[in-house]
């Protein structure tokens, strides 16, 4: 595989887990608690896998890339089947959010600060 190639599959995968975890689809849902879940995988996973690579396997670099291609792939295809959501429920309870949120920035403005 190129250079060129490897750089374009891996800003492929970024961008899909950047979209999901990070800026979009998860936290649109109300749901970064999973983003939060995930990162731990780049740890545990990403980086013992390219240190096997990088040093024991003799990959040198290239061996860290696969560590860190392994993990994003990993958590991009993780995302890619959550993300299969129902979005008619996601919207309701976007909704009811939405007027919590409201009842209470109502109840401050009205009763005051409580702390």
């Amino acid at each position: 595989m190129s250079t060129t190639s490897k750089d374009n599959l891996t800003e492929i995968i970024n961008q899909k887990n950047g979209v999901i975890e990070d800026n979009g689809i998860l936290r649109g849902q109300g749901r970064q608690n999973i983003g939060a879940l995930l990162t731990p995988i780049y740890f545990f996973v990403g980086i013992p896998i390219g240190i096997l690579a990088a040093f024991k396997l003799g990959y040198g670099l290239r061996g860290l890339w696969i560590g860190e291609m392994t993990c994003s792939f990993i958590v991009c295809i993780i995302l890619i089947i959550m993300c299969r959501t129902d979005w008619q429920r996601q919207l309701e309870k976007c909704k009811r959010r939405m007027k919590e949120d409201k009842d209470r920035f109502e109840s401050i403005i009205s009763n005051g600060p409580n702390f």
